[in-house]
């Protein structure tokens, strides 16, 4: 055989081992547009930039505002951003008009015609002043706490109900399932099919908080120790789902968590088919924005 005979059945052999091997399950194509990313808050400019720094003189007064973006793909109604203004004392300031505040907009979630999503501009103040003595310069670390509540959407595709395990045809039980999740903080990482038993359908879906900060069942308080969060299958009536021993909430360890759903009736040996799964996580979040403002002593 000449080399170039060599080359080609090399070259047929590569390729029918790769098709033959088990390829990863797609993740995020066609459902949702996907993303980390749930509400997110920036200040608005505190003062005027100098050295790569905000800056007001002591004398002069100043607006606080914040805007709100949301960046993921669920809607968040009116009233359901809850921001606070943390950092310096209070006492230091006059002008101030507020410190807590909700949003008073609906904010839009990103889509093929709106991928900047829906957004608003909260005001604290208008005209802050600083009131306490100034040396120099004294640099104010402003913060603003925000929370909100939000969703995570997943699509599972062809999960496989096969009575019978040693049935070939149609579908695969034990294997990586393709997923599409929505754009949010809190993501589904992984999805795998599984048997616990003759008819027995398992699904592990693997979550994990991809964003900074927090998250909680909506309403209950955030704990330090852990992110916690609700979930839910359709077809609830026929799904058992458990996280941690469990039912509905989950908590992540280290910002991790998996959720097992089982069948509650086994199939019957006859039956063979695909399906699509929806599978929601249901969550408040909370996280934090920071700014520097540095006020600067005035010529008296």
């Amino acid at each position: 055989m000449n080399k170039k005979a060599v080359v080609a059945v090399l070259c047929i052999t590569l390729l029918f081992l790769i098709s033959c091997t088990k390829q990863p399950a797609n993740v995020g194509e066609k459902k949702h547009i996907g993303g980390t990313e749930g509400v997110v808050a920036t200040f608005e400019p505190l003062g005027v930039e100098e050295n790569q720094m905000q800056t007001v003189f002591d004398d002069e007064t100043f607006g606080i505002s914040v805007l709100v973006k949301n960046k993921g793909e669920k809607e968040v109604p009116v009233g359901k951003v809850h921001l606070e203004l943390i950092g310096p004392s209070r006492e230091l300031f006059q002008g101030v008009t507020r410190w807590d505040a909700a949003s008073i907009d609906t904010l839009d979630p990103i889509s093929e015609f709106n991928p900047e999503g829906g957004e608003e501009v909260v005001s604290f103040a208008d005209d802050a002043r600083y009131t306490a003595p100034v040396t120099g310069f004294t640099d104010l670390e402003w913060f603003v706490n925000y929370k909100y509540d939000y969703a995570t959407e997943v699509v599972i595709s062809n999960v496989c109900f096969k009575g019978d395990p040693s049935d070939t045809r149609v579908c695969t039980l034990e294997e990586r399932k393709p997923f599409s999740v929505s754009g949010a903080p809190l993501q589904v990482v992984n999805v795998e099919e599984d048997t616990a038993g003759k008819g027995v359908v398992i699904l592990r879906i693997d979550i994990q908080n991809m964003g900074k900060g927090d998250s909680t069942v909506i309403g209950q308080e955030f704990d330090t120790r852990f992110d916690r969060v609700a979930y839910a299958i359709d077809e609830q009536n026929r799904w058992e789902c458990k996280a941690g021993g469990r039912e509905n909430e989950a908590r992540l360890i280290d910002g991790k968590a998996t959720i097992r759903c089982k069948l509650k009736q086994p199939l019957r040996e006859n039956e063979l088919s695909t399906k699509e799964v929806k599978f929601t996580l249901n969550y408040q979040y909370q996280d934090i924005a920071q700014q520097i403002l540095r006020v600067k002593e005035s010529v008296r």
